[in-house]
């Protein structure tokens, strides 16, 4: 695998994850309880490890 090819598979594997992550949010906050409040809380740690993974890689 060449370097472009995967530099073009990490960003959409990302782009996937982000969307995940935001779909969990998004879906935990329609769950009434600690179930979803669970759901929201996993959403939300994937974004914020997303964020690290960005800013380590671009200091």
């Amino acid at each position: 695998m060449s370097e472009k090819s995967a530099t073009i598979a990490r960003i959409v594997i990302g782009a996937i994850a982000y969307l995940v992550c935001i779909g969990l949010a998004v879906y935990g906050n329609t769950i009434p309880g600690w179930k979803g409040l669970g759901i929201m809380l996993v959403g939300l740690v994937g974004i914020l490890v997303m964020l690290y993974l960005y800013n380590r890689r671009h200091r």
